[in-house]
């Protein structure tokens, strides 16, 4: 008789408090290493890492990314966007990029050629004060359907 009691006496104490809350959305983080970056120079290449970590259990899928780098007063002197899954749009894709609920994926390593083409013009202005800047933004979809972005800002020295 205790024991069936306890039981009763628990459910009723879970009734009232309720139960743990679910996350309603995911939480994605960005990290690009190294931070600071090495700025090359004029013919090198800007090399950067990129780890995404999911941490409020929801899986996502990556949409597509922008990065750009801009000049120490501001603008924007490179530009450059591509997507990441199939089922965002992405033409070219053959599936889709997914970030798991609660783990992390690392992209890798890559490398950025420094001056593109005459249509990505090398970074000229040049404030002393203000650092050259990589910025990388990411657009993705959690599995309840939630879009969002995030964006890490990260100075080249």
């Amino acid at each position: 008789m205790k024991a069936v009691l306890l039981c009763l006496v628990a459910t009723l104490c879970c009734l009232a408090c309720g139960s743990p809350s679910q996350p309603t959305q995911a939480a994605l983080s960005v990290v690009v290493g190294p931070n600071p970056i090495a700025g090359p120079s004029a013919s090198a290449n800007l090399v950067y890492s990129l780890r995404f970590q999911e941490t409020a259990g929801v899986g996502v899928r990556l949409d597509r990314e922008e990065i750009d780098i801009n000049d120490g007063a501001g603008n924007t002197g490179i530009r450059m966007t591509a997507g990441l899954s199939q089922s965002a749009g992405c033409s070219t894709c053959t599936s889709d990029v997914r970030v798991a609920a609660d783990s992390g994926l690392n992209r890798g390593t890559f490398t950025q050629p420094w001056i593109l083409d005459s249509a990505h013009p090398p970074l000229i202005v040049q404030a002393p004060d203000k650092p050259v800047v990589f910025v990388y933004t990411i657009w993705y979809t959690d599995d309840r359907g939630h879009a969002s972005s995030t964006s890490v800002t990260i100075p080249i020295v």
